[in-house]
C-alpha cells in the first residue's frame, strides 16, 4: 500500500484545506507553491475542506465533496479548486493585488492577472521593500491594517528573465512545472513582513511601452475602481459600500510605467 502524505493548508483569514495524496512529488510541490502555509496535520479546523489526489500511472484522480476528476495537471487543478472554494473572514476585505512595505507602511499595487504586478513586486522587494503579498491583499475593515499573506512569489518565465536582467534574485529558486505553459520560477523574498501594518497608498497600475506617469484620482474614480478590485464578489450592502467609501479616502493613484525603477522612486520618495 502506498504511503499517504497529508498537507494542511491554513492561510490567514481564509478557508483551510486538507490535501491527501499518495504521491510525494505532489506533497513537495504544494510546499513550493504555498510555502509556510502548508503544514503537517495537527488539529484540523471543523470548517476544513478535503481534497484527495491519487496518482494512477500517468494521470491523477482528484476527489472533493463536489466532484471526481482525472487530470495530468494536479497542482493546477488543486489550486483552481482552492481558489474557487475559499471564503474569507468577515473582518477582512480581500483585494486582487500585491503589497509591499516601505518605512513601516503598506503600498498596494492593484491590477488584473497578467498585468505584471508579480514581477514588479519581486523587483521592489529586491530594492529594499518588505514583502507582504503578490496576489491577495488582506485589509482589516476596522483599522485599514494590511495583513501579510506571503506565499512564495511565482514568476512566469518572461517575468523571471526580465528580473534577472535588471535585478538578479539572490534567494533560492524552485521551478514549479506541470507543462511549459504552467512553469513558474518560485522563491520567497528574504525580507517578509510578519505582522499587520497600516495602509499607506493604493496604486492602480498599468504597464506600457511609452512613458512613466502618475495621475491623481477623483473620489468617484476611487470608489468605482475599488469596487472592481476584490478577489471575491461581495454583496452590495450598505455596510460594504460605506467601507469602500472610507477606503477611498486613502491616497489612490493611477500609475502608468514602462520602467520598474520609476515605480520604486514613486513608492520610496
Amino acid at each position: 500500500m502506498n504511503r499517504i502524505y497529508t498537507s494542511y493548508l491554513e492561510r490567514p483569514f481564509q478557508t483551510p484545506f486538507l490535501i491527501a495524496t499518495n504521491c510525494r512529488d505532489i506533497a513537495q510541490k504544494l510546499i513550493i507553491k504555498y510555502g509556510n502555509y502548508i503544514s503537517k496535520v495537527k488539529k484540523v479546523d471543523k470548517n476544513c475542506k478535503m481534497i484527495s489526489v491519487l496518482k494512477n500511472e500517468d494521470h491523477y484522480t482528484i476527489t472533493t465533496l463536489q466532484s471526481l476528476t482525472e487530470t495530468d495537471q494536479p497542482i493546477e487543478y488543486v489550486g483552481q479548486y482552492i481558489s474557487k472554494n475559499t471564503e474569507f473572514d468577515d473582518k477582512i476585505f480581500a483585494l486582487h493585488g500585491a503589497a509591499v512595505e516601505w518605512k513601516g507602511q503598506a503600498n498596494l499595487f492593484l491590477a488584473p492577472t497578467t498585468s505584471g504586478k508579480t514581477t514588479l513586486t519581486a523587483y521592489m522587494t529586491n530594492k529594499g521593500c518588505g514583502y507582504l503579498t503578490d496576489d491577495c491583499v488582506l485589509i482589516d475593515r476596522l483599522n485599514f491594517n494590511v495583513y501579510p499573506y506571503s506565499t512564495p512569489i511565482r514568476l512566469r518565465e518572461g517575468g523571471y528573465n526580465l528580473l534577472r536582467k535588471v535585478s538578479p534574485i539572490s534567494e533560492d529558486i524552485y521551478v514549479l512545472s506541470e507543462s511549459p505553459l504552467l512553469r513558474r520560477f518560485t522563491y520567497t523574498p528574504a525580507f517578509c513582513i510578519n505582522h499587520p501594518i497600516l495602509l499607506n497608498k493604493i496604486y492602480f497600475i498599468q504597464r506600457n511601452e511609452n512613458n512613466n506617469k502618475i495621475l491623481p484620482m477623483s473620489n468617484v474614480e476611487k470608489i468605482e475602481s475599488l469596487l472592481k478590485a476584490p478577489i471575491v464578489e461581495y454583496p452590495l450592502s450598505i455596510e460594504y459600500l460605506k467601507f469602500v467609501s472610507q477606503l477611498a479616502q486613502k491616497e489612490c493613484f493611477r500609475l502608468f510605467y514602462k520602467d520598474m525603477d520609476y515605480v520604486k522612486d514613486v513608492v520610496q520618495s
